[in-house]
């Protein structure tokens, strides 16, 4: 089975190879308080920065990332053979990434397709409002959106100064007969496959405001001061 998502995952996204040097820019609602300051400004207009990918392609790239996004996120469980390299944040930022390099720093080679998650949120407890059940698209675009459940105001992706925003093609989520690291059977994300880099240093920015209510229970508000889920980081891709 996960030989045939890589498969589908390689053909659907027109991926060149797979990362010799062998998720998320990613950041965890469960648990981890999401509050920081740093989102990009600028009109969000530009998705040349942005590979077109199939909401199947996206889903199979969650369906091979989930287990890593929500676990550990330690070069130790890196997921193996993927057909991409995830950007993404490690649980300990002095550590070197699966790429060689420390914290957000990633060193790729010209061709490497780069995948990357913007957030992720799962039904892991303690759960953020009324979570969607599997297979139901309409439910989980209002969850997203809507100001009573998640209320996702923005997310983005800014590559060099050029910003493409991830609109609702670019959420999905993924179902799992067994448990996921955090105990969790339903996996939702935002993501995206990056248009091929040059060769040279490049600066990759993720940022993401949900301003809904669910944000606002007293179960969950511990974690979001101030009643909202705000988060921005800033990735540095060297393509040799």
């Amino acid at each position: 089975m996960e030989r045939q998502i890589l498969s589908r995952v390689a053909a659907s996204s027109g991926i060149l190879g797979v990362v010799v040097t062998l998720f998320v820019g990613v950041f965890a609602f469960a648990g981890v308080n999401p509050y920081s300051q740093g989102a990009s400004s600028g009109s969000e207009d530009d998705q040349s920065v942005i590979r077109s990918s199939s909401l199947d392609a996206l889903s199979d790239a969650a369906d091979l990332t989930a287990a890593f996004n929500v676990g550990s996120r330690a070069v130790s469980s890196y997921p193996l053979h993927l057909p991409f390299q995830i950007l993404y944040l490690q649980n300990d930022p002095t550590a070197v990434n699966n790429t060689g390099g420390t914290n957000t720093t990633f060193n790729v080679r010209r061709g490497t397709q780069l995948y990357v998650p913007i957030l992720y949120n799962d039904n892991s407890l303690p759960i953020i409002g009324d979570f969607p059940p599997a297979g139901n698209r309409r439910a989980l675009l209002h969850y997203i959106y809507s100001q009573e459940e998640f209320g996702l105001v923005y997310a983005r992706i800014v590559v060099d100064g050029e910003v493409a925003a991830l609109g609702p093609h670019f959420v999905v989520e993924v179902p799992f007969p067994s448990v996921l690291p955090d105990g969790a059977t339903l996996y939702q994300t935002v993501a995206a496959f990056l248009a091929p880099l040059k060769r040279g240093t490049h600066s990759v920015e993720i940022a993401f405001l949900a301003t809904g209510e669910a944000f606002s229970a007293p179960d969950i508000i511990p974690y979001f001061p101030g009643g909202i889920a705000r988060f921005s980081t800033t990735y540095t891709v060297n393509v040799q």
